[in-house]
């Protein structure tokens, strides 16, 4: 099983997209050795892979490790705004895995938008052969991403608690955030990094 060390690594490298043990042990602010034991449990499980070896930088040159993408499931992003809502599916790779779907909700009710969004996540996790890692939700109005509910929607509305009844429905960890609030974050990680898809959001809130 994984723990928090693992976790940061794992994060670490995702944002990174490729890292030496010394680079990972800087971004997490965890000592050399105890990275290297963590990244030699990672390599064993066969969750990170040897990527050839660091530019030199004086010395011996170090291993690079990434992400295996296989060991993963995707990421199902749902973008919802006013008019219409956009389906789509990476994987840990930022890789598009389908063409995206847009459906348009303009004059929907609360209940049929929320039918909608659960037929056609529905229709993607069952046509894709492999595990959906999880779900990223972005949308307008007063989200709390800590308790995954969008307060601009009366308790009453499915629309209200979406994520939490998605994550009961397919039973697959689910994040929301407000799309404004994701826009910002992914212009800090795109500053950050090479990553520019918003379904790095979900990796941001989850551990």
């Amino acid at each position: 099983m994984r723990d928090v060390i693992h976790s940061q690594i794992l994060k670490s490298i995702y944002f990174a997209q490729s890292q030496s043990i010394a680079e990972i042990s800087n971004s997490i602010g965890k000592s050399i050795p105890i990275v290297t034991k963590a990244v030699q449990q990672l390599l064993k499980e066969n969750i990170i892979l040897t990527n050839g070896l660091k530019a030199s930088t004086g010395g011996r040159r170090a291993n690079s490790y990434i992400l295996n993408k296989e060991a993963f499931g995707a990421i199902l992003c749902i973008n919802i705004n006013r008019y219409s809502i956009l389906f789509s599916l990476y994987n840990i790779a930022n890789e598009e895995i389908i063409k995206p779907t847009e459906i348009e909700i303009d004059g929907l009710s609360d209940e049929d938008i929320y039918k909608h969004i659960i037929e056609q996540s529905r229709h993607i996790i069952e046509n894709y052969s492999q595990t959906i890692l999880c779900i990223s939700i972005t949308a307008p109005g007063f989200v709390d991403s800590l308790l995954r509910v969008n307060n601009s929607y009366p308790i009453t509305s499915p629309l209200y608690n979406l994520a939490n009844r998605m994550q009961e429905v397919f039973g697959t960890p689910t994040y929301i955030e407000n799309d404004s609030s994701a826009i910002a974050l992914q212009r800090k990680i795109f500053l950050m990094s090479k990553i520019s898809s918003m379904c790095s959001l979900s990796i941001l809130l989850g551990e």
